[in-house]
């Protein structure tokens, strides 16, 4: 969580703006506390490339939340409407590009005039177009922007990462991520309502999209644990909580996809 941050005397708000603060915090803690493992300062957003790129899919200290908020809150809508299953498993990165990037990034809401990637073929000409526009040159240049931000905040974080493991400490957090296909619909893509109004009207779109996402759920775990150098991979899991499906719903809908992931 946030407590070393707390614990330094700073707050949330802070250490995602102060990356010096942010390392600083996450040493002392693992300095002073006799600990056995520890969860790195990554899942502190860098509060500058929130900011200049008008992101959209979380609210922070400072905005949309008080300043001295500890935590962030998630603002969940339905990215992905309820047609367009067939879009995104037809080309997700395409999906990605012109669709989910502008709904949830405002800086990067230029690109949903990109033409389709997947007809870049042969000499694109055509598909060069939107890129002369200004408002889609203005968006990539702060994509760079946001990359050189990023950058910087990803080699503090693995500054602080590899003292605290050169102490001795494994990172919990510090391998692969991965989940239940289920959540990865409705938590980024359909959202709660969406997914649970996809389970009574379109039953089969939403398990053919769950298998699919079978193969893309390993192989990302998989990849960025062996990126990391940690074989553990951490697996927040939502949806499949009695609170919020039936045993029968957890059995039809979330445990098959989510048992072949767990199986690799």
């Amino acid at each position: 969580g946030f407590f070393p941050a707390y614990y330094a005397g700073y707050n949330l708000g802070t250490v995602m703006y102060d990356y010096d603060k942010l390392k600083e915090a996450w040493l002392k803690i693992v300095d002073e506390f006799d600990m056995d493992s520890f969860t790195g300062p990554g899942f502190v957003f860098p509060g500058k490339v929130l900011e200049m790129t008008d992101h959209k899919l979380h609210k922070w200290p400072g905005h949309g939340l008080p300043a001295n908020s500890s935590l962030y809150q998630f603002v969940e809508q339905e990215y992905m409407k309820a047609d367009e299953y067939d879009a995104y498993m037809g080309n997700p990165a395409d999906f990605w590009w012109r669709y989910f990037l502008p709904r949830t990034v405002g800086a990067f809401e230029p690109f949903s005039k990109l033409a389709p990637f997947s007809g870049m073929m042969g000499v694109a000409l055509g598909s060069y177009a939107a890129f002369g526009n200004p408002d889609v040159e203005a968006a990539i240049k702060t994509m760079i922007e946001a990359g050189k931000e990023t950058l910087k905040w990803q080699a503090v974080v693995s500054e602080a990462n590899q003292a605290i493991l050169a102490a001795g400490v494994p990172n919990i957090r510090g391998g692969g991520m991965g989940g239940a296909p289920f959540d990865m619909i409705a938590d980024m893509l359909r959202g709660t309502r969406g997914a649970v109004m996809d389970m009574y009207r379109q039953p089969e779109k939403l398990h053919e999209t769950m298998e699919k996402l079978v193969p893309m759920a390993v192989k990302g775990a998989v990849a960025m644990s062996n990126a990391s150098g940690c074989p553990m991979t951490f697996m927040p899991l939502h949806k499949g909580d009695e609170t919020f499906m039936s045993t029968r719903q957890f059995e039809e809908f979330y445990w098959p996809t989510f048992k072949k992931v767990l199986l690799g």
